[in-house]
């Protein structure tokens, strides 16, 4: 349990625990990139648990390309660089920094020319030579070819976020003015309610087909980094007004607040909602994913710290975020308690809010770095002592559950996709096959590297 007495020990924790993940995992990103110089994909198709190779397998080996993780990966690796920059004895750092600049222009060269050839549009799975293909029910391909007409989709946000990202950190102005094009085709698209996942089957334990008259939240949630991104780095006026827009849009539609669903508990976070705006039930049940409802918390808080910190927003707009931020401790609070199990060290994927139980007892690693900077958000932004103590008992349970159950020395520090309830590992596949290029790992680590690093130089918050 953390005492005020400890808490700086805990920040320099996070701040070197997170080092040692950041610094490994880049390692093998670019590492591997540079092996297969025509392949010009991101390859993370091996296993954490035992190190074997999946390049050459036959169903996700080589052959398929996930364009959410290559455009995850620039996002990342953006991040990354900026990291080694500001967070590292860049003395000691410079080869992996060089090594990551240029992997870095290569994939963002070699993702613009596949989006080209593709009417400025990607898709979930593609070949290597950038041929977009759907799975049949039988996980059989069919290639087909995208028009500019076809709805936006994930991979068109995440690589336009990836895009934006790795053109601001290499100042082309051109590819930036370019990428925050693409970012606001995408954001009208979700606005409009044109917007499409085309996520394709993996796992017949993840269904993610749609359903007619069910309603996601993710899109709208993903796209606040996006905002953060366009305020970060541009200083983008635009940027806060559709930030706002979209935490708005989350908060008042998919959140109990003000208990305005009786059945429910305060501050519970609905996956989905039907036509009416209600939360979407079916057998009996309202699903929540609390890695979900957590990684909203944190995109929020990162969102209107950028904000504050860059002095961009209105007196009307500071006063939304005020209340936002009022919100946050509490999402924090119901839905870490409803889906963090202590026993086995980690948080489930579904839970439902009406018979208050676990759904689908499966814990991906994600959600708990998500988590940890959730919490140190939220630590920050509290004015309540008590509050503030909570939220710094959430980081430090989440950290250490993710440095104890998901990642180890022995594994380079490259987390395991899921446990299971007995806290094995799962074999199920959390969104794609591939291991995480420090999108989810690496982003956050690096976010609650900079509120811990902020924390131990300044003093204001021991008095």
């Amino acid at each position: 349990m953390l005492t005020k007495e400890n808490i700086d020990s805990f920040f320099n924790e996070v701040i070197l625990g997170s080092k040692q993940i950041i610094l490994s995992n880049l390692e093998i990103i670019v590492d591997r990139y540079l092996a297969k110089p025509d392949y010009r994909w991101i390859d993370m198709k091996f296993s954490p648990v035992d190190g074997k190779d999946h390049f050459n397998d036959p169903a996700h080996g080589s052959d398929s390309i996930y364009i959410w993780i290559q455009g995850r990966a620039l996002e990342a690796l953006a991040s990354g660089a900026m990291y080694l920059k500001s967070h590292t004895n860049l003395e000691q750092t410079k080869p992996l920094l060089e090594k990551v600049e240029v992997v870095l222009r290569d994939l963002l060269d070699h993702i613009c020319q596949v989006r080209r050839q593709n009417s400025g549009r990607l898709f979930f799975t593609m070949t290597p030579q950038g041929e977009p293909y759907k799975l049949d029910a039988n996980g059989s391909r069919e290639i087909f070819k995208i028009t500019p007409k076809d709805p936006y989709n994930f991979s068109d946000l995440f690589a336009s976020k990836g895009i934006y990202s790795a053109a601001s950190y290499l100042e082309d102005k051109e590819l930036i003015a370019d990428a925050r094009g693409y970012a606001l085709n995408v954001f009208d698209a979700i606005f409009n309610d044109s917007f499409i996942s085309d996520q394709q089957q993996l796992d017949p334990k993840n269904p993610v087909s749609p359903v007619e008259g069910r309603y996601s939240h993710g899109s709208f949630m993903i796209q606040i980094g996006m905002a953060a991104l366009m305020v970060e780095h541009q200083k983008d006026p635009l940027g806060v007004e559709l930030g706002l827009r979209v935490i708005e849009h989350i908060l008042s539609r998919y959140i109990n607040i003000g208990s305005k669903w009786e059945n429910l508990e305060d501050y519970d976070f609905v996956e989905f909602i039907d036509k009416d705006a209600n939360p979407y039930e079916q057998h009996g049940q309202i699903l929540s994913d609390p890695g979900h409802s957590l990684e909203f918390v944190g995109l929020a808080l990162k969102f209107t710290n950028a904000v504050r910190r860059h002095n961009l927003a209105t007196d009307t707009q500071y006063a939304q975020i005020q209340q936002i931020e009022s919100y946050m401790p509490d999402i924090l609070r119901r839905n870490f308690e409803n889906g963090f199990q202590p026993q086995i060290g980690g948080i489930v994927k579904l839970f439902d809010l009406v018979s208050r139980t676990t759904v689908h007892k499966d814990m991906p690693w994600w959600s708990l770095p998500e988590t940890l900077r959730a919490a140190l958000e939220c630590w920050k932004v509290s004015k309540v002592q008590g509050q503030k103590m909570y939220c710094l008992d959430v980081a430090q349970k989440v950290y250490n559950a993710y440095r104890t159950h998901y990642i180890k020395p022995e594994t380079n520090f490259v987390a395991i996709q899921a446990r299971s309830a007995d806290g094995k590992v799962a074999t199920s596949i959390p969104a794609v096959p591939d291991i995480d290029p420090l999108y989810h790992t690496g982003i956050s680590l690096i976010d609650s590297v900079e509120v811990a690093s902020e924390a131990i130089t300044s003093n204001a918050w021991r008095t």
